[in-house]
């Protein structure tokens, strides 16, 4: 896991004071910005933090909630709320809905600029964005050994569970194994209607799809192994190519 809201909260000289959301402190955070806007979210997306002096926190707490809501719906790690500037009074309203959502409010000390929230999380994403990368050649360096050692598909898949820090399956859209030896779907796993990627109701599972000849022989379901940083959806579609590739090798 990379760094957290929790983590930020956690270093004293950013004067972090969680105000709501506690449960959700565990939320990655990718990087930070400075938004005034009450509705972001066509601009933003993903483990971001919200920066805010007050401007984009609406009166009213019916609007509050909205605020919250949006940016939870959008899957956004958090907001900042500058101290003693232009925020409006925060409603218990608005509280209640951050701790349902497990959405983090957070304020920050008036003396803290927001560049010293920002240069932490831009560090700690320089440095997870290199080891995601050599992580990704080790990929790709597994292609080239399966092409050169003959590996078989339990042994590759394997090694792929290995670098991406996922349990792998490999399975037809009702649960079935595709290949021998690489199991099929996990438990409770359902097809997804439509799209790829993570659903909000299965956390730390991603499923992509596996096309052979034009339609999709099935998925690849990936799922977060405990205590380890998984690389991501972009991982996953690179690993399901390399599917598609053995599942097309198979059938010639």
């Amino acid at each position: 896991m990379g760094l957290t809201v929790g983590d930020l909260a956690g270093m004293s000289h950013l004067g972090i004071t969680v105000l709501a959301g506690r449960d959700g402190l565990d939320r990655d955070v990718e990087w930070a910005h400075v938004c005034e806007l009450e509705d972001p979210t066509p601009w933003m997306d993903g483990a971001g933090l919200v920066l805010t002096t007050g401007l984009a926190i609406p009166r009213g707490a019916q609007r509050q909630r909205g605020y919250v809501a949006r940016l939870a719906g959008q899957h956004m790690a958090g907001v900042a709320i500058a101290q003693g500037m232009s925020a409006p009074a925060l409603t218990p309203q608005m509280l209640a809905a951050a701790d349902d959502l497990g959405f983090p409010v957070i304020e920050v000390a008036y003396e803290v600029p927001y560049l010293a929230i920002t240069s932490v999380v831009n560090a700690a994403t320089r440095e997870r964005s290199h080891l995601r990368l050599l992580s990704y050649l080790r990929i790709f360096d597994t292609l080239r050994l399966a092409a050169s050692q003959g590996l078989s598909p339990p042994q590759l898949f394997g090694r792929l569970a290995e670098v991406s820090a996922y349990a792998l399956h490999l399975c037809s859209p009702s649960g079935r194994p595709l290949l021998a030896g690489v199991p099929g779907a996990p438990a409770g796993w359902v097809a997804p209607a439509s799209g790829t990627g993570v659903r909000p109701n299965d956390p730390g599972l991603i499923s992509v799809p596996v096309p052979l000849r034009g339609r999709i022989a099935g998925y690849l379901v990936a799922v977060e192994q405990p205590g380890r940083e998984a690389l991501g959806l972009l991982a996953v579609r690179h690993i399901a190519t390399i599917a598609a590739l053995e599942l097309a090798n198979l059938q010639r």
